[in-house]
């Protein structure tokens, strides 16, 4: 009795919360803003940060933090948001997007920030593109063995890179294929579908509208506990001065 009253406590609050959530700024933000919502976290209870492929911890909020690096300037500024990651012992994740568009992060580019963070407890995988190809399946197998040429090892992670509404349709069909057969692949986990993980609320720096990227006032106040829930900041490092 006393468990279902809590709950519902924290569910209103959450509620009154959720209402009050507004615009904050407009990218770039400060690297500043970054430790102090990290901090600012670290002062909840109930909260617990967990790696990417660990399952939700039950009685507390599940935090999961993911770093999405979809272009070169991305991959520039990653070490400075991951040095404050480690500094503060949260256990964040890297997806690196394929490499074969203008623009995008090079692989090459990555090997040492790979393996220097790997080693402090980092995990990195594939952001993958397959959706968008006519044939998903070939085209992540290319993506896979691309990514292991590059870094010596197979992906163990992956997740997809957003292209809002295109493609919408095709990535949500590859989502659900993929979800049943993900080992197949060899990888380890993805957080892509229901089926695999569901959070309940996603903190980000990628808000968009028709002036650009923007975040949220839940960067400085960030939302509070929920029981057997899980939360994710979603960050892409393009997006922050360093």
């Amino acid at each position: 009795m006393l468990a279902k009253l809590y709950r519902r406590v924290r569910e209103n609050r959450f509620r009154q919360w959720s209402s009050g959530v507004a615009e904050l700024g407009r990218a770039p933000y400060s690297i500043l803003l970054y430790r102090q919502y990290l901090q600012a976290v670290a002062r909840q209870r109930d909260c617990v940060w967990l790696p990417f492929e660990a399952k939700p911890r039950p009685g507390v909020t599940s935090l999961y933090h993911r770093h999405d690096i979809d272009t070169a300037a991305c991959l520039r500024n990653l070490p400075a948001l991951l040095s404050i990651d480690c500094e503060l012992g949260i256990p964040s994740s890297v997806f690196l997007r394929p490499d074969d568009e203008e623009g995008t992060a090079k692989w090459a580019d990555a090997v040492a920030v790979k393996r220097e963070y790997e080693s402090r407890g980092i995990a990195v995988g594939l952001h993958t593109m397959s959706y968008a190809y006519d044939d998903p399946s070939a085209r992540l197998n290319f993506e896979i063995a691309k990514f292991e040429t590059t870094f010596g090892n197979t992906p163990r992670y992956i997740t997809f890179h957003g292209t809002g509404n295109k493609y919408a349709a095709k990535r949500y069909a590859f989502q659900t294929e993929l979800a049943e057969k993900i080992h197949q692949f060899g990888f380890v986990f993805g957080d892509f579908s229901s089926g695999l993980r569901s959070y309940h609320y996603e903190v980000t720096d990628c808000h968009l509208d028709a002036a650009g990227r923007f975040c949220k006032t839940d960067l400085i106040d960030p939302p509070p506990p929920m029981t057997d829930c899980s939360y994710i900041f979603l960050t892409h490092p393009c997006y922050w001065r360093v």
